[in-house]
């Protein structure tokens, strides 16, 4: 029996809102190739503001695209998953299959061709976790996300069959600054 779709009936107004804001910063690093962006608090409160985000939750807003885009810069594995060095790289790049008369559509946030030919899908993931074992949260959150990302492989090989030997996943946590391999 197949797993259920994930759903995101959990995440609040602002999670989204977050979410898209970092996702649109990670997007313009690695298209810039730069190892960083310009952004301040004043800019992201405007951006979550125009997303509608409420006077209420704007600081709770701010404070966590600033700390998602603050490991973003300075953590190495970021920098490398968002460089734009790699060969074949691509972020937020849509993908349409049509197969079997069913219609699809994929958004892959991060994909890459290592020198070595393995080619990557990186999703991102901007989820907040208040408690103390960060590392099962993650453990929960590849399972959570696994057949999604197994969709994505799978598109990938369809549009692009022959340009990798192997095809890894993993997923990026800005905020908690983590990134876990999906195997």
């Amino acid at each position: 029996m197949p797993a259920e779709p994930v759903t995101f009936d959990w995440a609040s107004p602002l999670a989204r809102v977050v979410g898209t804001v970092v996702h649109e910063y990670l997007e313009q690093m690695s298209a810039d190739g730069r190892d960083s962006v310009n952004y301040s608090a004043e800019v992201c409160s405007a951006l979550l503001a125009e997303q509608g985000v409420t006077e209420a939750e704007l600081a709770q807003g701010v404070q966590r695209v600033t700390a998602a885009l603050d490991n973003a810069c300075t953590d190495a594995t970021a920098r490398w998953l968002l460089s734009a060095e790699h060969i074949s790289a691509a972020s937020e790049l849509a993908i349409t299959l049509c197969q079997n008369g069913l219609t699809t559509r994929k958004v892959v946030d991060r994909t890459f061709v290592t020198p070595d030919g393995d080619r990557w899908i990186i999703d991102y993931k901007t989820s907040v976790h208040r408690g103390s074992d960060t590392d099962a949260f993650v453990d929960n959150e590849v399972e959570r996300y696994r057949e999604q990302l197994e969709g994505y492989r799978a598109a990938m090989l369809a549009v692009y069959p022959a340009e990798a030997t192997q095809v890894r996943l993993g997923l990026y946590f800005p905020g908690l600054n983590v990134f876990r391999e999906v195997v």
